[in-house]
């Protein structure tokens, strides 16, 4: 009897035992399981903290990149406005390019009087214009194979925008029908051929100049006056107005 009831206690000791390394075992795994944790959530508050300071950070960056867009907007709308005003009249040009402006003037007046602009626009680079395209109407109205806006930005390489509207296209019979193509009328004359005999400087931008001229090789020789005005259009000397004295 005494020996069953040693070995009970033998059994309950044993079980205790096991218990207790089974409590501490799971303490173990508790404590490193609440301490992992802990780690993470310490981690995700530090992740945290950083994605914070980085989204301020950026914040700052795009202030600082704004201010640099406004700067630079203003400095280009400064420069655009320098530009216009060199555009208008600021810029000194060489009696030579004056001169030039003036030539290339009469010699594109020239040909508009005898109905050759757009083939002379051609042979200086500026259109792709074929006659052999043309659509001749019955009332002698001429459709070519030109767009109105490749005349006027020809055009606008020798006169300016203000000169081009009142000299340039329906004074010289030109016009734009519904389709954007240039018209012309059939006619012209002989070609009237030019010799720049002087140039000379009123002002800024104000030039006078006498010329000599001949049509259909020296004959109907003619000396003429004129008066004329130029500005810069992107950087070239051209003419702005223009009147025979």
């Amino acid at each position: 009897m005494e020996e069953n009831r040693n070995t009970k206690n033998s059994l309950l000791t044993f079980f205790l035992i096991i218990a207790i390394i089974v409590i501490i075992i799971m303490g173990i795994i508790i404590f490193k399981l609440y301490s992992e944790k802990t780690e993470q959530i310490k981690k995700s508050s530090d992740l945290q903290t950083q994605v914070s300071s980085l989204n301020e950070t950026v914040s700052n960056l795009q202030g600082t990149i704004d201010n640099i867009s406004e700067t630079m907007n203003s400095n280009n709308l400064i420069e655009n406005d320098n530009t216009s005003n060199i555009n208008n009249n600021d810029i000194s040009f060489t009696e030579e390019q004056v001169k030039t402006a003036l030539s290339n003037y009469l010699e594109l007046d020239a040909h508009a009087g005898c109905e050759d602009l757009l083939s002379n626009l051609t042979e200086k680079g500026k259109l792709n214009y074929d006659s052999y395209k043309d659509n001749i109407l019955n009332d002698g109205t001429v459709i070519t194979n030109i767009k109105f806006t490749d005349y006027k930005n020809a055009m606008l390489n020798y006169v300016s925008e203000n000169e081009f509207e009142k000299n340039w296209t329906k004074t010289k019979y030109f016009n734009e029908n519904s389709n954007g193509f240039l018209t012309k009328t059939q006619g012209g004359g002989a070609l009237r051929t030019y010799t720049i005999k002087n140039v000379i400087r009123v002002n800024d931008s104000t030039y006078s100049a006498k010329t000599t001229s001949v049509v259909d090789e020296n004959e109907y020789f003619e000396e003429e006056e004129f008066t004329f005005t130029v500005i810069s259009n992107n950087g070239k000397c051209v003419i702005d107005s223009i009147n025979k004295k």
